[in-house]
């Protein structure tokens, strides 16, 4: 937002016209340029990690003192789940950065 908000406040208000500068603008670019392919790429790793089908049924007893167990609750504490939907966000958005590329 930073670097979008000095493009336009720089070129479209003549008072700020002034604080315009090549350098400047080619340097935020660069910079945007490398965070949006990291951005990228750490979207579809995130995404490729998930790779588990699981189902969520609830709690259930082991049959043991003390032996209960939430399914839900001890899945999202040990490990990485995500809905359905939100894996299809996460495809959608890796895919529209691949097609910007």
């Amino acid at each position: 937002m930073i670097i979008v908000l000095y493009n336009v406040l720089s070129t479209k208000i003549p008072s700020l016209n002034k604080l315009y500068n090549h350098w400047a603008v080619m340097g935020l670019d660069i910079f945007a340029i490398i965070f949006w392919l990291s951005a990228m790429a750490a979207l579809g790793a995130l995404r490729a990690s998930f790779v588990v089908d699981v189902t969520i049924n609830g709690c259930g007893h082991t049959g043991e003192i003390g032996g209960s167990y939430c399914w839900k609750r001890d899945l999202i504490k040990r490990y990485r789940v995500a809905s359905h939907g939100g894996l299809n966000v996460m495809s959608v958005g890796a895919g529209f950065s691949g097609l910007n590329l």
